[in-house]
């Protein structure tokens, strides 16, 4: 038997209280009625009490590091979608005048997470701080925030210039189908059915799946942010659903918009200090040449681009005797096994972010991934070398162990220098922090070459040839 739907609520539901003292619910799509002073309080604050709310989710197999790039786009589209708003309406008079909101999907199973009950989902505020956001005026709030929401439209996109326009269609958006096979047909997953009637599975098979009125298959004419934007404007009702924002390809690890928005994303502050804490005690206030090495999977799918220990070993200590440093810091999701050899090979002293290492491991291997983050980018020696009174000396230049000319260049060395693995998110996010704080992108787009070996060690990559 299926429940009447009184209300598709985003968020709570206002209560509006009646003569008799009872107290019933009005839909959120439809304003309570207001008369008089009411009303005038109602023109006045209409801009925070009315949004429509766009979802989104991507598929399962997409990596933590992937889905913070899908995030991006996502944001990228509410801001388009607001600033058209701001221009064509002096006053939000009507719902095609009300603002987005963004709504964050939780975190469930994602790949290389292994940590109890992952189903249940975790907000967003237990990896990031959410705060730099705010000044983008884009509202943004997690979906564990929106309580039990019935989306009005659920849209599985694909593009195809072939299609012709369809009925509701208009500009880079050809219309919606209500066959599924349309979508399957161009490679898209189509979402998997909810436990309950007219849901879906919802961001990587929470537990919580999400409802549903209409699913629909949205054709675009070419994979684009302006398509995605001629979508929204004309999907109807209040709420809209992208399933599988990824299939698109509009994030990129190198994109525009992950350089743009990178910066406003920042860690929570329990990262920050746990980064913080694992650098003070295990590096110390030696410099130490940055690494993200990535395995898992990788050995499969980048073979060539993944090096076994003993070939990492060979350029690691290459680059160590070039830039004069004595200690390795390693990012990465290495197996035990991998770490043990490489630690043997490299010739100076080798960090991972592990107890054995000194580090108070979080419950989430994303929490993990983001202190690494902050660690392999070594985001305070650049303010460390400014406050320096020496001046930075060329690296051809000789100078005397222990002298401050030769410490001041042991700094910029860590400063300048990080390699990561081909092909990987996590290491452009790496790339991306470096070149925010200052430092130039040749110092690094290294990245370990393919089917390298002790012999071709000397070879130096970058990420782009990839």
């Amino acid at each position: 038997e299926q429940s009447e739907s009184l209300a598709s609520c985003a968020m709570r539901c206002d209560g509006v209280e009646g003569e008799d003292g009872t107290t019933t619910t009005t839909p959120s799509t439809t304003p309570v009625p207001k008369t008089g002073a009411r009303a005038q309080a109602s023109k006045d604050d209409a801009s925070k009490d009315f949004f429509r709310y766009l979802f989104y989710d991507t598929r399962y197999h997409v990596g933590f590091m992937a889905q913070v790039e899908v995030f991006f786009v996502a944001l990228e589209l509410v801001s388009e979608l607001n600033r058209r708003i701001t221009t064509a309406c002096k006053s939000p008079t009507g719902r095609h005048c009300w603002p987005w909101k963004l709504v964050l999907p939780p975190w469930c199973w994602v790949p290389r997470w292994y940590h109890q009950d992952a189903a249940s989902g975790r907000p967003w505020s237990d990896l990031f701080n959410l705060e730099g956001l705010r000044a983008m005026e884009v509202q943004v709030q997690d979906s564990s925030s929106a309580g039990d929401v019935t989306v009005d439209l659920a849209a599985v996109l694909i593009s195809s210039s072939r299609t012709p326009q369809l009925k509701d269609g208009h500009g880079d958006f050809l219309g919606f189908s209500e066959d599924m096979q349309a979508c399957e047909s161009h490679g898209q997953q189509v979402p998997q059915r909810g436990r309950s009637r007219n849901s879906v599975i919802y961001a990587g098979y929470c537990d919580k799946d999400i409802a549903v009125k209409r699913l629909r298959c949205g054709v675009l004419r070419e994979s684009s942010l302006k398509g995605l934007v001629d979508l929204a404007e004309h999907a109807g009702g209040r709420s809209l659903l992208l399933k599988h924002l990824d299939a698109l390809g509009l994030h990129a690890p190198e994109g525009s918009l992950a350089t743009k928005f990178h910066k406003r994303l920042a860690p929570a502050p329990p990262l920050l200090a746990a980064a913080k804490k694992f650098r003070d005690l295990a590096l110390g206030p030696l410099p130490y040449l940055g690494v993200h090495l990535r395995r898992n999977d990788y050995r499969v799918t980048h073979a060539s681009t993944t090096p076994s220990a003993w070939a990492a070993a060979s350029r690691i200590n290459r680059l160590l005797r070039k830039r004069h440093l004595e200690q390795v810091f390693v990012a990465g999701d290495a197996e035990e096994g991998f770490r043990v050899d490489l630690r043997s090979k490299v010739k100076v002293a080798l960090y991972f972010f592990s107890q054995d290492d000194g580090g108070d491991l979080p419950e989430l291997r994303g929490q993990q991934e983001l202190i690494e983050l902050q660690l392999v980018s070594e985001a305070e020696l650049g303010a460390l070398i400014s406050r320096s009174a020496a001046p930075v000396p060329s690296t051809n230049t000789q100078f005397a162990p222990g002298s401050t000319a030769y410490l001041a260049r042991l700094e910029l060395s860590a400063w300048r220098y990080f390699i990561g693995s081909a092909g990987s998110a996590f290491s452009a996010a790496v790339r991306r922090q470096r070149l925010q704080l200052g430092h130039p992108s040749s110092t690094s787009d290294e990245v370990f070459c393919a089917n390298l070996t002790e012999e071709n060690s000397r070879k130096r990559c970058v990420f782009s040839s990839y």
